[in-house]
């Protein structure tokens, strides 16, 4: 007759054949270390003295060891995993790499650098916190504005119209109550009072994240389209903490023979300075913004110097490792913001956008949308091209009413010789939808032949976008920009544009933009 063995008495069994190998395990190490004899040591590296005191262990049999976390500690890597407390025998580890000086009680250790522990600097000094405080108070912003037109007689002026944009908000410690809206009058109409925007919004510190009500922009990506709406929505707000550097900066790491200082180069001006120990270091979260290239000079006691060219880009489209942005909302849409005060799509609305940081080099993003039926979703990537420049890339489909579609996106800048460089493009193929093109109203407008035809808002068959920007010898800026656009239902264009600015007396700065459309001649202006 066969026979089994109860569960019970399996899961017993099971448990102490485990215990029985945890105290074994315990047992043998005790016997290695029992009797063993305590030392404090003086702790040189290479011959250099590092100021450190060790806790070492003296066996039985003579050999030395320590634990695991001290070895670590004094700067000797410990290859593997493994318990801080883990007793590590120093002759294992290193053969005859070490030497114990019983008279000067010190132990020194010869290494070479990968048997080292790299000495970390953090180049961004640690920004002051400012403590989170709550109270009660309001204020109110304001703009007034006026004007008037005078014909070819300027004895007769005409009013043309006034009106005050305000901006009033309570604040209480559960949150902040804001409402913004605009009076006016001209000369058809009395006064009038038209509500833009009515939010409620409270903001929790530890975790980032803003909650709101109300009036709100629904969040997005570089590929995607925000719309304005009446809801709720939650939000991770970096914001918040004012010490928080979100982009990933970039590092250098190095050895040092000797004591020695690094100082940081970046366009010819000092940004940053360290003295480094002997032996391998890393400087993380270096100061510099933007693209382009880095000197870092490594200078010891006697003067010589060591120097090293950094090819290095950063951008803000990066976040860095293990942060996520999110952005999760619902409501209604709503529709002729800023002419009307009141006017939502009767048709509830969800969205989110996430991103996250997977590493310094990439950053992952998805977003996905819904309302009446129609469902869109896509997942795109940032990444960091070596030290020249991030590309992006996404792709979304949609389908609705029956009808699949698709877009994709392909993004490119960096910074050669001074100048940065930009380009991108967006496609759609198909029937593709988005929230907005689903729930923005029909407008009428005229096609390229003057004829006039309904068209909504529906995305771009075609967005390519090319842009340059770099400094003139007279620290004035100038940025040229090339935009081929395709509507829905419309004829394409080709718009050129430039933008040049430069800092003026007193604080003041003097712009000016201008732009022509080299598809229909007619079509161009300057500001």
């Amino acid at each position: 007759m066969e026979t089994r063995a109860r569960p019970s008495y399996v899961r017993n069994s099971l448990a102490s054949a485990v215990f029985a190998m945890v105290g074994l395990w315990a047992g043998i190490a005790a016997a290695a270390t029992e009797g063993g004899q305590p030392l404090q040591l003086d702790i040189l590296i290479n011959g250099d003295k590092t100021g450190l005191l060790g806790s070492f262990l003296q066996l039985p049999d003579g050999n030395i060891a320590a634990r695991r976390s001290e070895l670590i500690g004094a700067g000797v890597k410990i290859p593997g995993a493994g318990q801080p407390d883990d007793i590590v025998v120093l002759k294992d580890l290193l053969g005859d790499k070490f030497k114990y000086d019983e008279p000067s009680q010190s132990i020194s250790f010869e290494l070479t650098d990968n048997q080292r522990v790299a000495r970390t600097f953090d180049a961004m000094a640690p920004a002051p916190q400012v403590p989170v405080s709550t109270s009660w108070g309001s204020f109110l912003n304001y703009t007034l504005f006026g004007s008037e037109a005078s014909g070819l007689d300027p004895r007769k002026a005409t009013f043309s119209g006034a009106s005050a944009s305000l901006e009033a908000r309570a604040v209480t410690p559960y949150g902040a109550l804001s409402q913004t809206g605009i009076l006016g009058t001209t000369t058809t109409r009395d006064m009038t009072m038209l509500r833009l925007e009515t939010s409620f919004s409270y903001s929790h510190p530890e975790s980032l994240v803003t909650y709101r009500a109300g009036d709100s922009i629904s969040g997005g990506l570089a590929w995607t389209r925000s719309i304005r709406f009446g809801g709720v929505q939650a939000q991770r707000n970096f914001g918040l903490r004012s010490d928080l550097v979100t982009a990933p900066l970039p590092s250098f790491s190095g050895s040092a023979a000797v004591p020695s200082t690094l100082d940081v180069y970046l366009n010819n001006s000092k940004t940053y300075t360290q003295e480094v120990p002997p032996g391998p270091f890393q400087v993380n979260n270096l100061p510099l913004i933007a693209g382009g290239e880095a000197r870092l000079v490594l200078r010891d006691a006697t003067g010589r110097e060591v120097e090293t060219t950094l090819p290095f880009y950063t951008s803000a489209q990066l976040l860095r490792e293990d942060l996520t942005y999110f952005s999760v909302e619902t409501g209604f849409p709503r529709i002729h913001y800023g002419t009307e005060s009141d006017d939502y799509v009767a048709r509830e609305f969800a969205s989110m956008s996430v991103r996250h940081g997977m590493y310094d080099w990439l950053t992952l993003e998805g977003h996905g949308e819904e309302v009446a039926g129609m469902y869109n979703g896509g997942a795109g990537i940032v990444a960091r091209t070596g030290e020249f420049g991030i590309l992006s890339a996404a792709t979304s489909g949609s389908w609705y009413q029956g009808q699949a579609g698709l877009q994709t996106y392909l993004s490119f800048e960096t910074k050669i010789m001074g100048v940065s460089f930009s380009a991108s493009s967006t496609r759609t193929f198909m029937g593709y939808n988005d929230v907005a093109s689903v729930t923005a109203p029909v407008i009428s407008a005229l096609s390229a032949t003057n004829i006039p035809v309904s068209t909504g808002s529906s995305p771009s068959k075609a967005v390519d976008r090319v842009t340059a920007g770099f400094r003139l010898p007279d620290y004035s800026s100038l940025g040229l920009s090339f935009v081929h656009l395709v509507p829905a239902s419309e004829a394409a264009s080709n718009l050129l544009s430039a933008a040049w600015s430069r800092a003026a007396f007193a604080q003041s700065h003097v712009f000016v933009t201008a732009f022509a459309d080299v598809t229909i001649r007619q079509n161009y202006g300057i500001f």
